[in-house]
């Protein structure tokens, strides 16, 4: 994921921030309060749901009767929710959590699918395909977006907050090239090499498949493993320095590092175009 100075910097020029620090603090909740991630998790279907939960005991509030309750603190907002839950009146008020807080968490996500995506992909997802790179990010979020059409913000409730979210991501991508390039200066900044990811190790294995029309077991120096396992195995034996061989039914592959992965990816994709 990128640098939590990163997430702040760009949630700062992006104009998110209104309350004090929130872009710092919403990074802090999304990655220790609750659970790593919490919001985007595939295998969890309520992780949305956990993460409104956390943003709001920090920064929530009630909306009762037309007005706020004006709750301050996450003990006074822990006391009322224990209340309401067994009053019931949870069920007819609102629990309100500031736009700039969530459209803050939103932003949190869509930066660290950015970045995995362009890890994985590189030099697939080049700089010149910055824009579509964000958008892709967005698509991987569907789950997100889908969830966000059923909240309303305060600055104008006649529209649901995915509108709101697909502003910011205009934003984003009017700013796109330059984004990719912070987010690639911070991944070299933490060691990483502009070399073959596992999204271009999984399209190797796939190529094989389909060139030599081969249906049998992936083995990654000696260990079985569906194709997604085996090019996160591939990627991370290489990225230690460590050779592997693998061998798809008769097929095998000796790869001593990325790089001779990303050779012969991009020469089987040269080969591909003529």
């Amino acid at each position: 994921m990128p640098s939590w100075s990163l997430h702040t910097k760009i949630c700062r020029e992006l104009g998110i921030e209104i309350a004090s620090n929130v872009c710092y603090e919403v990074n802090r909740i999304i990655d220790f309060e609750c659970e790593h991630d919490v919001g985007r998790k595939y295998t969890d279907p309520f992780s949305f749901e956990k993460m409104i939960y956390c943003l709001w005991l920090e920064y929530g509030d009630v909306y009762k009767n037309g007005k706020f309750l004006r709750l301050k603190t996450r003990k006074e907002r822990e006391a009322w929710l224990r209340q309401a839950q067994l009053s019931g009146e949870i069920w007819y008020t609102y629990m309100y959590i500031p736009d700039d807080v969530l459209l803050a968490a939103v932003l949190h996500h869509i930066l660290d699918v950015l970045e995995e995506i362009i890890r994985s992909w590189y030099p697939v997802a080049s700089r010149e395909k910055a824009p579509q790179l964000i958008d892709q990010a967005k698509e991987t979020l569907s789950h997100i977006m889908f969830k966000l059409k059923g909240l309303r913000p305060l600055v104008a409730p006649h529209i649901s907050f995915d509108k709101m979210v697909e502003q910011m991501i205009d934003q984003l991508k009017k700013r796109a090239y330059e984004i990719y390039n912070e987010i690639i200066s911070n991944l070299q900044k933490k060691g990483w090499k502009p070399e073959a990811g596992p999204g271009i190790i999984r399209t190797c294995l796939l190529e094989i498949i389909r060139k030599e029309n081969i249906y049998g077991v992936i083995t990654v120096n000696e260990r079985p493993l569906p194709v997604v396992a085996a090019a996160t195995k591939i990627y991370s034996e290489l990225s230690k320095g460590k050779p592997v061989k693998v061998t798809i039914g008769p097929y095998t592959l000796k790869w001593r590092s990325l790089s001779d992965i990303l050779e012969w990816y991009l020469k089987v994709t040269s080969a591909n175009k003529h």
